[in-house]
């Protein structure tokens, strides 16, 4: 399984077109775009602003990748609340469903995602870096309603369902529930099969469990079809972290540090709202198309999401992610995690 996962983490680097960094790499900070996400810190108001005028991104359109749904909404929502216009920032909303893909191509210049899809991609050189946390929660490992299972040590032996393969998000949360729950990964079976099929790959037998989004899932829960087993949503031990973050490609941190930092005010902004003002929100995603699920249930999922997700919470999360993966060898166990996560964890210093 270590070889497997060894491999894995080999074709993300190939599939994204970069090369992993060293550790002497790493702690070079200027290299990778970290040292033009903090210049701002010592900065007066007024210094921030004559910087601002300074910049290859000062008054034009600046792109953000939204693949749509309710759990990386924070960010095209400041659109309409106008939190990026009170910032000074004119944002352009594009369609796509690789954050990582263009963040590191620079087809756009923000977007968010999952830590568990971005993480690996970003320790490994793709050029992004994370903003805040945006919110916890949303996935789940589910099982029938009628299932004999109802831990994980009973998953010992038995199928589960992941869709987007072995070393993507899914994999790498189900690798985080066993662990947590002192299970080897070889103590199960991964079966990686499209999301609409997972429902009746678990009604004839072939699976015995399935991770899911929350979203997708509420349908099927409300039809007493499955039933969680262990989830990050609800569960004590995840679901204080965040799940997903906003990221920023590198560069245009490393060129933009102020419109950087406008940008994750904005976003701040939008989380907390939301936080506070959850009907209302799950309104402006059905009234713009971004959403598949009629509003009752978006909003008793988004009840179930914190949306104020601190900076302390969500550096804590990522190191111990990264300790994680590791463990696990989807990252290469020999970089250190101090200098890792200085590489991807840039806020907004406070």
């Amino acid at each position: 399984m270590k070889k497997i996962l060894s491999i894995v983490a080999a074709l993300v680097i190939l599939l994204t077109s970069c090369t992993p960094q060293s550790n002497q790499n790493q702690n070079d900070n200027k290299e990778n775009g970290t040292e033009g996400a903090k210049v701002t810190q010592n900065m007066s108001e007024e210094e921030k602003e004559e910087a601002w005028k300074k910049e290859p991104m000062y008054g034009k359109k600046v792109k953000l990748l939204f693949n749509g749904g309710l759990c990386t909404a924070a960010a095209p929502v400041a659109t309409v609340k106008g939190f990026y216009e009170e910032e000074g920032v004119d944002v352009e909303i594009v369609s796509g469903t690789s954050a990582a893909d263009a963040l590191g191509t620079g087809k756009a210049e923000f977007s968010s995602d999952h830590i568990a899809t971005l993480l690996v991609p970003a320790a490994n050189g793709v050029k992004m870096v994370f903003g805040k946390g945006l919110h916890s929660g949303c996935k789940t490992l589910f099982v029938k309603a009628d299932s004999e299972y109802q831990s994980t040590e009973e998953l010992k032996g038995k199928d589960i369902a992941i869709h987007d393969g072995i070393g993507g998000s899914d994999h790498n949360i189900c690798l985080r529930f066993l662990n947590h729950d002192n299970i080897k990964p070889e103590e199960v079976n991964f079966k990686v099969i499209d999301t609409s099929a997972s429902m009746q790959a678990l009604e004839n037998g072939e699976i015995q469990a399935t991770l899911l989004s929350d979203q997708f899932a509420i349908p099927f829960v409300k039809e007493g079809k499955i039933r969680p087993i262990r989830s990050i949503t609800t569960d004590e031990d995840f679901k204080h972290e965040p799940c997903c973050v906003l990221a920023l490609n590198s560069d245009f941190v490393e060129q933009n540090p102020v419109t950087s930092e406008k940008i994750i005010n904005a976003v701040t902004k939008s989380s907390n709202w939301i936080e506070d003002n959850k009907e209302e929100f799950c309104q402006i995603l059905i009234d713009n198309d971004w959403l598949s699920i009629d509003k009752e249930d978006a909003v008793n999922f988004a009840k179930t999401l914190n949306f104020k997700i601190g900076d302390d919470v969500t550096k804590n999360s990522l190191e111990e992610i990264i300790n994680d993966y590791k463990k696990f060898e989807i990252l290469d166990n020999s970089i250190e995690t101090e200098k890792t996560l200085e590489q991807v964890w840039n806020p907004v210093e406070q």
